[in-house]
């Protein structure tokens, strides 16, 4: 989304993204952007209907940051990427970009979570132990 306002209105690009599966990026510049805006159609409908998605996931993401807990974000962002022994490979920065907060926010929820034997943190890994108390928190509010 930040891509597409800034190839609009000329404004430099300073967003990051994370790619949770294999992809292939394609940039392309302004000028020729600005070319297939004016001239093909279908192009122009591709931008503007991945535009309105990206602004529907940033209008859940801010959502979720008004009115939702951070526990209760952290549980369900662990409970859905955990595999099936309950290992969460993502670092700390990752789960915070993940959730909308800062790194910190995440470890010292971690660390409240690992003290009530929740969770354990390991290096480079997060192991449930309380299936059901991370479940819990997450319906705590339904996500």
């Amino acid at each position: 989304m930040q891509t597409t306002l800034g190839v609009l209105g000329g404004a430099p690009y300073t967003g990051e993204a994370v790619a949770e599966n294999d992809l292939v990026a394609v940039m392309v510049p302004p000028a020729v952007f600005e070319r297939l805006m004016a001239s093909s159609p279908a192009f122009r409908a591709f931008v503007f209907k991945a535009f309105a998605d990206r602004l529907g996931d940033l209008m859940f993401v801010l959502e979720q940051v008004a009115f939702v807990k951070v526990e209760q974000r952290l549980a369900h962002a662990l409970l859905e990427r955990a595999d099936d022994e309950g290992r969460v490979t993502l670092t700390h920065q990752e789960l915070a970009v993940v959730i909308g907060t800062a790194r910190e926010v995440v470890s010292r929820r971690l660390e409240a979570l690992a003290s009530k034997g929740v969770v354990a943190s390991e290096r480079g890994q997060i192991r449930i132990i309380e299936k059901g108390e991370l479940a819990r928190m997450a319906r705590a509010g339904e996500l």
